[in-house]
């Protein structure tokens, strides 16, 4: 699976691996093609953009999280966008 960016028109979404406490940023999927990964259950396999799998994270708020908790490699994967991964305000709604 190709990795997927959320459009500029859409907020990232993240989740946070229970093991490390790291935040992941979601891959993107357009609503028809899935669920609101606000709705996520514990039981769900979650896709992230640096690969790792996730089984069971929580899904964390654009406020919910310093810069310092996210993956460096989900962040290296926004390419030239890195910056929407950073500050509150770019993180979408809370």
């Amino acid at each position: 699976m190709t990795e997927r960016l959320a459009p500029l028109s859409e907020p990232l979404e993240f989740a946070r691996n229970p093991s490390t406490g790291r935040v992941h940023i979601m891959r993107w999927c357009p609503r028809d093609e899935g669920p609101s990964f606000a709705a996520l259950t514990l039981s769900v396999h979650i896709r992230v953009l640096c690969g790792v799998d996730l089984w069971g994270a929580p899904y964390v708020a654009g406020d919910g999280f310093a810069d310092d908790d996210l993956c460096i490699a989900c962040v290296r994967a926004l390419g030239d966008q890195q910056w929407r991964a950073f500050h509150v305000g770019n993180r979408g709604p809370s």
